[in-house]
């Protein structure tokens, strides 16, 4: 059972522990380490892994996307873009409840288990490449999972960035660029997904 750090300093005490005593037992100071790294991975999971929901938003389901996921089996909501700015909205509003989702766009396919691969990431942002249909491979909106962490730190970004009246056919960049900007590139997994057109 991993250690329960209560901070910063327990943390700091284990290493500088662990490095004392590796000249004298490397087996015990390699079980101390391997320790910290399952208690820091689990302090990960906790702000990355709570309340986790798939959305499509689409135009109409059945889609690629629902097709797809009902095949797994998966569980998710469907979102209903019926007009130019229901996804922006749809966003805006999700980004204020602070917690961890995941948004796959309908005319995206994923691979059994690309959802899960993302999902229990420990990454706070993930995403997958697909082919554009200008024939570039990017990452955008298709299949992303934002963390609880990175919501919580960014509540800022869509109102500063105008979702709620953004079109849905550019409401990638304003969601992507600005996230990128305080975030770095999010956490990339392969292979690439198919983008059906």
């Amino acid at each position: 059972m991993p250690y329960a750090f209560q901070n910063n300093e327990d943390i700091s005490s284990l290493i500088l522990q662990a490095d004392n005593i590796f000249e004298v037992d490397k087996d015990r100071a390699y079980f101390m380490l391997r320790e910290l790294s399952l208690s820091l991975n689990n302090r990960v999971s906790s702000m990355t892994h709570k309340s986790c929901e798939i959305y499509i938003p689409a135009p109409e389901f059945p889609c690629i996307a629902s097709k797809t996921l009902d095949n797994e089996g998966k569980n998710y909501n469907k979102i209903i873009v019926d007009n130019n700015f229901k996804y922006g909205n749809f966003m805006r509003d999700k980004w204020k409840e602070k917690e961890s989702f995941i948004v796959l766009e309908h005319d995206i396919a994923p691979y059994p288990e690309a959802i899960n691969n993302i999902m229990w990431c420990d990454h706070p942002w993930c995403a997958y490449e697909y082919f554009h249909h200008t024939g570039y491979k990017l990452y955008a909106m298709g299949c992303v999972k934002f963390s609880k962490y990175l919501v919580e730190n960014s509540q800022e970004i869509p109102k500063d960035n105008n979702w709620i009246n953004t079109n849905w056919n550019i409401l990638d960049g304003k969601v992507i660029n600005p996230l990128r900007e305080k975030f770095g590139r999010p956490h990339l997994h392969y292979p690439s997904l198919a983008h059906v057109k």
